[in-house]
Formats: C-alpha cells, structure tokens, sequence
C-alpha cells in the first residue's frame, strides 16, 4: 500500500495492459525486503464492490507454492 511513490523501484512487471493472460502466468515479481525498508506494509487488500450485499464465503489457500493454485476464492 502506498508503494507508489517508490516510482517502480523494487518491482518487476512481466506483462503490460492488453496483454492476454492465462491461469498460473507470472504477472509481477516485487522486493520484499525493499518495501518493508522503505517504510511500507507488505499486505495486499482485496476490495469486492457490493461485497456486504454479495459476499457469502470466502476462501484462503492454505499454500501459495503453486502458482497455478487460487490464493482466494469468492462465493457469490
């Protein structure tokens, strides 16, 4: 959060707008250890519109090894 005045440094796109994506693609890589010794959180909030309305369960992975494996799943 607030990473943006970091102005890029300390993470690494793999893929710009428009491009076409598929399940377990590398997307971004980012520098922990950078974030956190510049100052920052390294939690990454996920915002649901209408979710209150929406929302009935949600689902964390137990492990993030796979990265072809959900990290969360919504149930609407």
């Amino acid at each position: 959060m607030n990473t943006v005045s970091l102005k890029g440094e300390g993470f690494t796109a793999h893929v710009k707008t428009g491009d076409v994506i598929t399940r377990g693609q590398l997307l971004l890589e980012f520098d922990i250890a950078l974030i956190e010794q510049a100052g920052y959180p390294v939690i990454t909030p996920v915002i649901v519109p209408n979710g209150q309305e929406c929302v009935k369960q949600v689902e964390v992975a137990a492990s993030q090894s796979d990265p072809a494996q959900a990290v969360i799943t919504i149930q609407c």
